[in-house]
């Protein structure tokens, strides 16, 4: 490029940039006056007489966080478990209703009831449920717990995957598509799946199903009643070991006793023979000074003669 096409390029780029400048300068949003005749035809219809928009604006708030509050308090009764693509392509759900005592299992398809809980809607791919307890509606992924809603195309889909077929004898069924999931397919929480995996024993073409929600409920029945069992065993023998310890114990402590009643017995015995003795020293006669045999008479030494 020559020096002149350099200075024009240069030149160029100085007048779009005062061109903008200006263009910005000049521009100012308009006045909120501009649009008070169309506020004064009053195009929606005339307010209420009693309006106050800060009034509803509160009321309206009470009443999220009040339904909020019913929310949460409906979330912390429930377990969302599982996630199940029955065999004849519905859409099942397992939770756990926490606020009986104890806790009992449900596992129901979208759009059935019990003991007050009905499943609204489900998604097998995006992991949720909608579930509804004295009319609180509740959304609950398996993952996360519980979310405001469920995304919009998520809950279109599933509304037209939970459908009811109706199939007519004169209209023909459509062309077989793939299915969106495999049925007998069930999905656990996150934590579930991460779980280690181990090679299957079986051969690779045989391909084996998933347990049943129902399996999993009873195998971990079993487990709970084992684990009962097993507590109850422990206990038994800890049992069984106190009571021993006590026996042991209390046969020390009566041999114990047994053996200071003996020493006891022993002393009293010693303290009564040398009593007896005492007594029977204290009755011998004694001898009185003239009943005292006179003693012997000493012979007196011979007289020795003296040396001339």
């Amino acid at each position: 490029m020559t020096r002149s096409g350099i200075v024009l390029r240069r030149w160029g780029y100085v007048l779009l940039g005062w061109a903008v400048t200006a263009y910005s300068a000049a521009y100012e949003p308009a006045p909120f006056s501009r649009y008070q005749p169309i506020l004064d035809r009053m195009p929606f219809g005339a307010l209420p007489p009693a309006f106050n928009p800060a009034a509803a604006d509160l009321e309206e708030q009470k009443n999220a966080e009040q339904l909020q509050a019913e929310q949460q308090q409906v979330a912390k009764q429930i377990a969302f478990t599982a996630l199940n693509i029955t065999p004849r392509g519905r859409t099942a759900v397992g939770f756990i209703d926490r606020s009986t005592n104890p806790p009992e299992n449900f596992y129901l398809e979208v759009g059935a009831s019990a003991r007050g809980w009905t499943v609204i809607a489900a998604d097998y791919d995006d992991e949720w449920a909608q579930f509804q307890k004295d009319g609180v509606t509740i959304t609950m992924h398996l993952d996360k717990g519980l979310i405001d809603a469920p995304p919009a195309e998520s809950a279109a889909a599933a509304a037209v995957s939970n459908a009811v077929p109706v199939v007519t004898a004169a209209v023909e069924p459509p062309a077989a598509a793939p299915p969106v999931a495999v049925p007998g397919l069930v999905r656990l929480p996150a934590a579930a799946r991460a779980a280690p995996r181990t090679a299957p024993s079986q051969p690779a073409s045989t391909v084996t199903s998933a347990k049943s929600y129902l399996e999993r409920l009873r195998e971990r029945k079993a487990q709970e009643k084992a684990e009962q069992h097993a507590a109850e065993k422990a206990t038994r023998e800890s049992l069984q070991e106190l009571a021993r310890k006590i026996a042991q114990d209390e046969m020390a402590k009566r041999e114990k006793e047994n053996e200071a009643t003996l020493q006891q017995l022993h002393a009293q015995q010693e303290l009564l023979n040398a009593q007896q003795e005492l007594e029977a020293q204290a009755q011998m006669p004694e001898h009185t000074p003239e009943e005292m045999p006179a003693p012997e008479a000493v012979p007196e030494p011979e007289a020795v003669p003296e040396e001339q």
